[in-house]
């Protein structure tokens, strides 16, 4: 099961100042909910997953939280302000919070002290884990698109993930960090 609100806010050019109204910024305001299991892996045989489904996946893309974590058995929180600081480029600044629903309980887990971190080609990576904790982490993504023109567009993704309490600082408290280009062409 997974629920999801989205919510923006064009704010009105009379409250704005001064220049600020032809920037035309929108606070937006995201919220995802993943069910999942008290377990991290999928169950044996004889027993029913009851996890968010990675099937059902491409939430948040480009989000490098998106590429580590199945998004099952979580809360995403989201704020973001958009603006064109001229007239075809889009500029967009948000902040991301992600919390476990659960806590992730290693004695129904098999005991062990790992959390599955995913890797680009789907392989996985388990890293040492606070079960007792329910912080995954914040992300912060800066986002430009440019329309070059009305079938052409050039744009690029600045995403940096900081590791939560879920995680073992001393041995996994490296910060995540991406940089995506992208060109889109209509035909």
């Amino acid at each position: 099961m997974a629920a999801q609100i989205l919510a923006n806010y064009a704010l009105p050019e009379n409250i704005l100042p001064g220049k600020t109204k032809e920037l035309k910024p929108v606070l937006g305001y995201e919220f995802t909910f993943a069910s999942g299991d008290e377990t991290s892996t999928s169950p044996n045989v004889d027993e029913d997953y009851t996890g968010w489904d990675p099937m059902f996946e491409n939430q948040a893309a480009p989000k490098i939280y998106n590429a580590l974590f199945k998004q099952t058995n979580t809360f995403v929180n989201t704020v973001s302000l958009t603006a064109y600081p001229i007239e075809d480029l889009m500029t967009k600044l948000s902040i991301s919070k992600l919390t476990l629903h659960k806590e992730v309980n290693a004695e129904l887990d098999g005991g062990s002290a790992a959390f599955p971190i995913y890797q680009p080609d789907n392989s996985s990576q388990n890293v040492l884990a606070n079960w007792d904790k329910k912080d995954l982490g914040m992300e912060i993504d800066l986002e430009a698109a440019y329309a070059y023109t009305e079938d052409v567009s050039f744009g690029v993704n600045f995403g940096w993930f900081e590791p939560g309490q879920v995680f073992d600082k001393t041995k996994n408290g490296d910060a995540a960090k991406q940089a995506l280009f992208n060109v889109k062409v209509g035909f």
